[in-house]
């Protein structure tokens, strides 16, 4: 029989467990060991943060869904600090811009994750949360600023975007 805590540790990464592996998987494309570490750590820390205050902590002040958020954010945070942050590069050759431009169906997660690549991993974030379906009000309680900011970053992110391709 599982405790209380092992209910609500199980029950967490269930719902979320597609949040959990976006985030993970935006900070380590390409790099299968390095997801792999950060899932362990996102477990980890989900797992200390419910046995040191279990929902206590959790204040109702934003959704359940924003506060595992922040705890998966926080977690990779930390291991970027510690380990460093290796994130890949893409060099953005004519070759390069030209199957960002025309991907075929056999390559469109290669051409994504390329895609991803070319941004900063807070700009990555963001347009993971846009991409979601999450509206400005919701993505500014995840992040801890207004809904103003998230729209004028996510233009700026399209703009980028738009720049490199074309």
């Amino acid at each position: 029989m599982k405790n209380l805590k092992e209910q609500l540790y199980d029950s967490l990464t269930e719902r979320y467990n597609t949040l959990i592996c976006r985030l993970c998987h935006l900070y380590s494309i390409g790099d299968t060991y390095r997801y792999g570490e950060l899932r362990q750590e996102v477990a980890l820390a989900l797992w200390r943060e419910i046995g040191r205050y279990g929902l206590s902590r959790f204040r109702r002040r934003s959704s359940e869904k924003t506060w595992v958020y922040r705890i998966v954010l926080n977690a990779i945070y930390d291991y970027e600090r510690r380990y460093g942050s290796k994130l890949p590069t893409v060099c953005l050759d004519d070759e390069t811009m030209k199957s960002l431009s025309a991907p075929d169906d056999t390559t469109m997660k290669e051409t994504m994750d390329e895609f991803f690549s070319l941004l900063s991993p807070d700009d990555r974030r963001l347009l993971m949360l846009s991409l979601d379906g999450y509206d400005y009000q919701e993505m500014a309680a995840m992040e801890q600023t207004t809904a103003g900011a998230i729209g004028s970053h996510l233009t700026r992110i399209r703009n980028k975007l738009k720049k490199n391709i074309q």
